[in-house]
């Protein structure tokens, strides 16, 4: 991922409305985490990937949420 704070706090902000409507896809929730994750916000990072977890999240995505939750 790109290392421009600016991309960052860009996509966070379009990522928390998506991640608000109902029936928002597992997807969003760890594209939001992994955001979260890139600016240190590690305790936002976790919930998002418990809830792409929630909803089904499959494959690598899975293996990437599961390490999110990890991260220390």
């Amino acid at each position: 991922m790109d290392e421009n704070p600016e991309y960052y706090e860009a996509s966070e902000e379009y990522l928390e409305k998506s991640v608000r409507l109902k029936g928002a896809a597992p997807e969003a929730h760890l594209k939001l985490a992994q955001i979260y994750a890139q600016l240190g916000k590690i305790k936002e990072a976790k919930k998002q990937a418990e809830k792409a977890i929630k909803k089904g999240i499959q494959g690598g995505a899975l293996k990437e949420a599961r390490a999110i939750l990890d991260m220390q």
